[in-house]
């Protein structure tokens, strides 16, 4: 039994299966609260899918890592079921996109598409932006698209615009973690990360400067009237207790083996205290 979880866990979290299904559980309260539909979070989540998938095989295939993670070897072992994989879900996708989306959603959604194109471009060929900031932009834009879209001409535009801060700062948050766990392999390879371009001291020090600036997140929040920001607000605090606490105690048995995945888990928070 414990063998059959250890492959279903390596499955989920080497092809960030987790990552994806996060994505669509930190976007749900978001589709429940501020859009008449909510069936734009399955496109997330396979468009969150999609571009983790690539990323993986241009890291494995293009970019001729030297050293490879436990991930990249799986990917590599399994590459051509990826790629049967990510040509299924990226004809998924449009299929979705055109049942669920009207023309106007689908523009955008192209729009953020040309972003995902400059985020592959630069990190494989120019390596001017380190990719944590561009993921971190793409990833909050990605789940506050639509609810922007619902809402372009009321006043809650402004209160998606504040989440949309304080997800894209959780996100670089657990992306400078995951950066900081993987800094020799990162070094090694001359990964275009922000660890990499500023090094690891003042890397420790941007991550205790953005924890601060996460938790403030629910202090701003107090100012505006809605219940559901401060809610949300408070569970994107939460994500960054459980991201610092992970950083601190990685060396811990369980952490050192789990810290990552139970870093991509943290983003169910907000589900867990809407459905509460």
């Amino acid at each position: 039994m414990s063998k059959l979880l250890h492959i279903i866990y390596r499955l989920i979290h080497y092809s960030s299966l987790d990552v994806s299904i996060c994505s669509a559980l930190l976007a749900w309260p978001l589709a429940q609260y501020y859009c008449p539909q909510y069936n734009w979070v399955l496109i997330l989540a396979v468009s969150v899918q999609i571009i983790y998938i690539s990323d993986h095989i241009f890291d494995v295939i293009l970019k001729k890592t030297l050293i490879l993670s436990e991930r990249h070897r799986f990917i590599k072992e399994y590459l051509k079921l990826f790629m049967l994989v990510l040509a299924f879900l990226f004809l998924t996708n449009i299929y979705l996109c055109l049942l669920f989306l009207n023309t106007s959603a689908l523009l955008n959604g192209l729009g953020l598409c040309v972003v995902v194109l400059i985020y592959f471009y630069n990190n494989i060929k120019l390596k001017i932006i380190p990719k944590e900031i561009l993921t971190a932009i793409i990833y909050s834009m990605g789940i506050c698209l639509i609810p922007f879209y619902f809402n372009m001409t009321n006043n809650k535009f402004f209160e998606i615009l504040f989440l949309m801060m304080g997800i894209s700062i959780c996100t670089f948050i657990n992306l400078i973690c995951n950066n900081l766990f993987e800094w020799d392999e990162d070094e090694t390879n001359s990964e275009n990360s922000f660890g990499q371009k500023v090094g690891i001291l003042h890397s420790e020090r941007l991550l205790k400067l953005f924890y601060l600036i996460s938790f403030s997140g629910y202090i701003g929040s107090l100012f505006f009237n809605d219940f559901f920001i401060k809610e949300f607000s408070l569970s994107l605090s939460f994500i960054s207790v459980i991201h610092l606490l992970i950083y601190k105690y990685q060396n811990l048995p369980f952490l050192k083996k789990y810290k990552r995945s139970m870093l991509e888990w943290s983003f169910a928070i907000p589900s867990l205290i809407y459905l509460l």
